[in-house]
């Protein structure tokens, strides 16, 4: 490229070409671009290789017992428990002792395009509805991948977290519904003000279908500022469960998991087989061992004194508008 020096009136200046100049800088200036994409790069590569794997990262495991064990993971199943390689040597530790295993791996915010949804068994998931229909949805998340979530073992839908804070003084309208029959019913809370009460019958990654008495209703899922369904409590199986706390992606329990170096495969309650870093697993909770939490027993009766007739149902680790408890 050829170019002439301008002086401030936009005319070409008195002077000589400055096309060997304009050349010689534009190569060096792309040469020196050229050598910071190859730092950038080495720089993220020696990041990544940088991380180590979980067998050489030190384990912290809470039991039964007043001693902490610390040690690198060998093998975790939840049907036989867990062994470590310690500076002591091995050691082995059951499911039914243990009560919290702890790793490296911290939790961080959810996506500001995830939804939340939160489970009837006080799971709950963050990621990006992808796809669904008239059973399950199906959710796409950072640390298990694509994961099927069936209707009816929905209990609420919360938006991104930017749509939430917007309508945070709204959102009460879920919890308190103004009629008492009201409770039966799914009931939508969309970003206009309105309540769209019914029964959902279709999630997909684009809409939510509620079937109302003004008839089957087709909302954009962008349009949803939270949702409670009113469905049934999941049963719980039997015997020593997993509560995993993942990275990114929220807590979910697993019946089976077989945690070893590379890979973490688990049997979730809510019906998937998936399988997940190790790295995306932040802690993990024995649910059904020896350490019981009073908090997951359900009490053979409960007593309360309405006021103004109102009745509530009762609720675990929450108070009767659903919100955490505050002592």
């Amino acid at each position: 490229r050829t170019a002439y020096p301008t002086g401030w009136d936009g005319e070409p200046a008195r002077g000589p070409l400055l096309t060997e100049q304009w050349h010689t800088m534009g190569a060096r200036l792309l040469d020196r671009l050229r050598a910071a994409a190859i730092v950038a790069v080495f720089a993220a590569t020696q990041m990544a290789s940088a991380a180590p794997p979980i067998s050489a990262v030190e384990l912290i495991v809470r039991s039964v017992d007043p001693q902490v064990h610390r040690g690198r993971l060998v093998t975790f199943s939840c049907a036989t428990g867990l062994t470590l390689d310690g500076d002591s040597g091995s050691r082995e530790v059951p499911t039914a002792d243990i009560v919290r295993v702890s790793t490296p791996s911290k939790v961080i915010p959810r996506g500001p395009r995830d939804l939340l949804l939160t489970l009837s068994n006080g799971d709950w998931l963050c990621g990006q509805v992808v796809g669904g229909g008239q059973d399950k949805l199906q959710l796409e998340t950072r640390d298990l991948g694509r994961i099927d979530v069936a209707l009816d073992a929905l209990k609420r839908i919360d938006g991104p977290v930017s749509t939430l804070q917007v309508h945070e003084d709204t959102l009460r309208k879920l919890d308190r519904p103004e009629r008492e029959d009201a409770r039966n019913e799914d009931r939508l809370l969309l970003t206009n003000g309105d309540t769209l009460r019914g029964f959902v019958t279709a999630i997909d990654a684009d809409s939510i279908t509620v079937d109302s008495s003004a008839g089957e209703t087709k909302v954009a899922l962008r349009l949803l500022v939270a949702a409670r369904l009113a469905g049934s409590p999941m049963p719980q199986p039997p015997g020593p469960r997993c509560l995993l706390t993942l990275k990114n992606s929220g807590r979910v329990t697993a019946t089976e998991i077989d945690w070893s170096e590379s890979r973490a495969k688990t049997q979730l309650v809510a019906g998937n087989s998936v399988s997940a870093d190790p790295d995306r697993i932040v802690a993990i909770e024995i649910v059904g061992g020896r350490w019981v939490w009073l908090s997951s027993l359900r009490p053979i009766s409960s007593e309360q004194t309405p006021w103004l007739a109102a009745d509530w149902d009762y609720v675990s680790d929450a108070n009767v508008l659903g919100e955490p408890l505050t002592v």
